[in-house]
């Protein structure tokens, strides 16, 4: 399987470049750059401007987020994912955090300085170096000072929720076990086998000669395993799969379902030790050997609790925030130029 990417390349905007490297840094936070800065406002929230410049790189931040999303990402209102166009969805995203900063405030947490500080040095230590750090902000035209507001609001924001909103969530133990036993599907773990593989590449050409050719080597591997040679030993030997032949053949636990058919529909139908018939497919010949099976099964309730708490303490705070930006939006005077 394809490696899962760390890092756009420098392909990237001006304004993605370092959106990603705060994307990658965790920070659930817009960088708002400019605010206090001139510039095209967008927004006002009780009188603090959002500027053009803070909803082009939020946009292009929710594309870098997709690459880099971090289990601490708050929830927001349901402004934010509506119908309409994306920009107009970040834009409520950017008034959404701009009424939790302000409410954050608000409670004065101490060491707020001290730990973004804290943060910043982490930050230029995991870059490479000051100079590294200050060349990536000046892609954006943003300064080092700019930047650890960015994370000044980012901890504000998160000791808000983490001390006051989150604090008032109690999952009870009978709730727990109710979503377990409603939800018994999403804990089914289906049915399984280890297999091991050899596979005989086909011709690149549409021959018939040489298809045949391939598929008499396929059955001659397979008449071997049959007699007995060692399955492992003839994957090394004979498989075109450089992979597979290094491993044995070895392609690890497979859940039903997640191989093509005819693979699938074959392989569970056989019992431990048992090999195929070479499987055809546009590349070339299959031949599995299935090593053991395991039955199709529903994890313990004991062994998803925590998964179970998580996902409830997920949804409630999806809800409280919910609430609670109702409440802020509803007491905050919140301008949008040409929407007036």
């Amino acid at each position: 399987m394809p490696g899962r990417p760390e890092l756009k390349n420098f392909s990237f905007s001006r304004a993605v470049l370092l959106c990603a490297v705060i994307a990658a840094m965790g920070l659930f936070l817009p960088l708002q750059a400019h605010s206090g800065e001139t510039g095209i406002p967008v927004a006002f929230v009780n009188g603090t401007a959002i500027y053009q410049a803070d909803l082009a790189c939020a946009v292009e931040a929710s594309m870098a987020r997709k690459l880099f999303s971090h289990p601490g990402d708050p929830p927001f209102s349901k402004t934010t994912s509506g119908t309409g166009s994306d920009t107009a969805h970040t834009l409520e995203r950017l008034i959404d955090i701009e009424l939790l900063y302000q409410e954050s405030l608000k409670h004065r947490f101490p060491g707020l300085t001290e730990e973004t500080e804290d943060r910043y040095r982490r930050e230029v230590r995991r870059l490479g170096g000051e100079t590294l750090l200050r060349s990536a902000l000046s892609c954006n035209d943003m300064t080092p000072d700019q930047f650890r507001k960015a994370i000044f609001r980012n901890l504000s924001i998160k000791r808000y929720l983490d001390k006051v909103v989150y604090p008032g969530i109690v999952i009870e133990p009978e709730e727990v076990r109710a979503y377990y036993d409603e939800n018994q599907d999403v804990f089914r773990v289906p049915e399984s086998v280890h297999l091991r593989q050899i596979f005989v590449k086909g011709p690149k050409e549409d021959s018939e000669v040489q298809w045949r050719s391939a598929s008499e080597r396929a059955l001659g591997i397979l008449h071997a395993a049959r007699e007995g040679a060692d399955f492992v030993n003839l994957a090394r030997k004979y498989s075109d799969d450089p992979r597979g032949a290094s491993t044995g053949g070895d392609m690890g636990i497979v859940h039903k379902g997640n191989l093509h058919d005819p693979f699938d529909s074959v392989v569970f139908t056989l019992d431990a030790g048992a090999i195929t018939e070479p499987l055809k497919s546009r590349s070339g010949f299959h031949i599995f050997n299935v090593i053991t099976r395991r039955p199709a099964t529903t994890l313990p309730f004991e062994d998803v609790q925590d998964q179970i708490t998580t996902t409830l303490r997920k949804r409630d705070a999806q809800e409280m925030v919910g609430k609670i930006l109702q409440e802020l939006r509803l007491k905050a005077d919140i301008r949008i130029p040409g929407k007036e």
